[in-house]
């Protein structure tokens, strides 16, 4: 059995880094959070982290610019945007996409398991990646 990937949440509200950490360690993945821009690229230079949650509105930087900032350092982190505001999604999915972050824009408040449910998903598209490609 292969081990769960390390996740990190980033999102500036206490509460949201404690319930989203929680569902995943639940769920058997090795999670950790970050309140800041800041603390999530200290940490990114300091540990491997497959998956990153990254909140659009951030004290310090925002989500999409964060994303750049990821992917130069750890190209091959997925980055997946979080939001509040319904009315700029597909505006958000674009900047994403550009900025080298996964497809997909969460919806804050999530509903759910929608956090683990999607963690798992990327976590299978990698590993049929890495099949296809004789890994």
């Amino acid at each position: 059995m292969t081990e769960a990937p390390a996740i990190l949440i980033v999102d500036d509200e206490k509460i949201i880094r404690k319930a989203y950490c929680l569902e995943l360690k639940a769920a058997g993945y090795d999670a950790a959070a970050a309140a800041s821009a800041a603390e999530a690229l200290s940490l990114l230079a300091q540990k491997k982290f497959a998956i990153v949650y990254v909140d659009f509105t951030l004290p310090d930087m925002d989500g999409i610019l964060l994303c750049r900032r990821i992917k130069e350092c750890v190209p091959l982190s997925e980055v997946v945007i979080m939001s509040g505001r319904v009315d700029a999604r597909q505006q958000l999915r674009e900047e994403c996409i550009a900025a080298g972050g996964y497809p997909e824009i969460l919806q804050k408040p999530l509903q759910g398991t929608e956090l683990t449910d999607l963690s798992k998903r990327i976590q299978q598209e990698h590993q049929a990646s890495r099949t296809g490609m004789g890994l």
